[in-house]
C-alpha cells in the first residue's frame, strides 16, 4: 500500500517541479500569486455579487436566504475545525497541504459552478441551492483556504524568504478583491444581467480557470520544512484532538469564554428556527 501511495505523489503528474532548497521566482509566481489568485477567484466575486444572483436571476426569498446563511455559519466553523485536524494528521510523500491543495483543484472548481447549474423549480430549487452553497463554503472553499494557509509556514525556514512568499499571497488576494469588485460587477451590468445561461457559462469558465491554477500551485510547491520532519524522529507528536480539549477544561477563564459561546450559538439556533418558521408562514399565507 505504502509503495503505490509513493508512486502515485512520484508520478510526473503529480511531482512537485520546485527542486531547489531555496525558493525562487517560479515558486512564487506559480504557486503563492496565480494559483492562489485563481482559487480564490470565485470566492471574491460571489462576495460582490451572488446575494444579487439570488435574488435577481434566481427569484429567491430574502428570509430563505439569511436562514440559508445563519445555518451555514455554523457548518462552516465547524468545517474548518475538522479540515485543520486532517491537514495535521495527513503524511504523504507531497507533504500535509499539499495533497488537499491537489483535491480542491476539483472540490472548489466543481463547488463554485453547482449554484449556477439550477435544473429545479419551487422549493426542490431551495434545496438544491442550499447543498450547492454550502458544498462550496463548508466543504470547498475551507479545504483549500485551510491547506493554502498552511503552505507559507512549512514552505521555508527562512525568514525572508516566507515573508516574500506572503507578499505574493497578498497581492492575489488584493487582485481577487478587485476583480470581485470592480471587473465582475461591469460584466453583469453591461453582459450577463439576468440570463441564467451566460451565469453559467461564465463560472463554468472560472471554475476551469481555478481548477488549472490550482494545479499549478500544487506542482510548483514544495513542503521543506515537512521534509525535514520526516527525519527527525525527535519531534514530539501534535498535539491530539482530545489533548487539545483536556487542556482547554482545565482553564476557568477558557470554559467561562466557552460558556458564553454556547449561550451565544443556542440563542441564534433559536433565532434560525424562528426565522425558519416565520419564512414558512409568509409563504403559506402567500
Amino acid at each position: 500500500m505504502s509503495t503505490s501511495k509513493s508512486n502515485f505523489w512520484s508520478s510526473p503528474l503529480t511531482k512537485s517541479r520546485i527542486t531547489s532548497d531555496d525558493v525562487k521566482m517560479p515558486e512564487m509566481l506559480l504557486g503563492y500569486f496565480i494559483g492562489p489568485f485563481g482559487a480564490l477567484l470565485s470566492s471574491g466575486i460571489f462576495t460582490s455579487i451572488l446575494q444579487n444572483y439570488f435574488t435577481d436571476v434566481l427569484k429567491l426569498d430574502l428570509g430563505f436566504l439569511t436562514t440559508l446563511q445563519l445555518i451555514s455559519t455554523v457548518l462552516i466553523v465547524a468545517s474548518n475545525l475538522i479540515v485543520g485536524q486532517l491537514i495535521e494528521r495527513t503524511k504523504a510523500l507531497a507533504g500535509k497541504a499539499r495533497p488537499w491543495i491537489l483535491l480542491s483543484a476539483l472540490t472548489l472548481s466543481v463547488a463554485s459552478v453547482l449554484m449556477f447549474i439550477v435544473p429545479f423549480e419551487g422549493m426542490v430549487k431551495m434545496v438544491w441551492i442550499a447543498i450547492a452553497y454550502n458544498l462550496y463554503y463548508a466543504v470547498a472553499y475551507p479545504i483549500y483556504n485551510t491547506a493554502n494557509s498552511t503552505m507559507i509556514p512549512v514552505s521555508t525556514r527562512d525568514s525572508k524568504q516566507r515573508g516574500a512568499l506572503a507578499s505574493f499571497t497578498n497581492v492575489a488576494g488584493l487582485g481577487v478583491m478587485g476583480c470581485g469588485s470592480m471587473v465582475f460587477p461591469m460584466l453583469v451590468s453591461f453582459a450577463l444581467k439576468e440570463n441564467q445561461h451566460l451565469w453559467f457559462l461564465t463560472m463554468l469558465a472560472v471554475a476551469i480557470f481555478s481548477a488549472l491554477t490550482i494545479y499549478l500551485q500544487f506542482l510548483f510547491t514544495r513542503e521543506r520544512v515537512t521534509e525535514e520532519g520526516r527525519t527527525d524522529t525527535e519531534t514530539p507528536a501534535s498535539a491530539t484532538l482530545g489533548e487539545q480539549l483536556k487542556a482547554v477544561t482545565n482553564n476557568a477563564q477558557t470554559m467561562a469564554d466557552l460558556s458564553s459561546a454556547i449561550y451565544g450559538t443556542v440563542a441564534l439556533l433559536i433565532a434560525v428556527v424562528l426565522n425558519i418558521i416565520a419564512a414558512f408562514t409568509n409563504v403559506t399565507k402567500e
